[in-house]
């Protein structure tokens, strides 16, 4: 809360979206799944970058549901344009390996 020119309290309404204690926005998000995913940086590595580069301690059970709603988002995307034969088929340890159910 702060006061306006005047002395006003001023109060902003709370997002509506946000339905958790803790939320990352999608920036936070999309790097994490960029530096897992793409760069290959195991969850715990990953979670030492973001605390020691950004100041944002991130679990690695958090860093698993960013990309498991990742993964759910891109099949998803993919249903929309191309239909569920879109993503091709798993290879190596496949999407399974990439939402932690092996």
């Amino acid at each position: 809360m702060s006061l306006d020119s005047c002395g006003e309290h001023l109060t902003a309404p709370f997002p509506e979206d946000v339905g958790a204690p803790v939320q990352y926005g999608p920036n936070i998000q999309a790097t994490a799944l960029y530096l897992g995913g793409y760069q290959l940086i195991p969850y715990q590595r990953l979670a030492e970058l973001f605390t020691d580069l950004f100041h944002c301690p991130l679990s690695q059970g958090t860093l698993a549901s960013f990309v498991k709603r990742g993964s759910q988002k891109a099949i998803l995307l993919g249903n929309c344009f191309h239909g569920p034969s879109f993503l091709p088929p798993p290879a190596g340890r496949g999407w399974r390996g990439l939402i932690g159910e092996e």
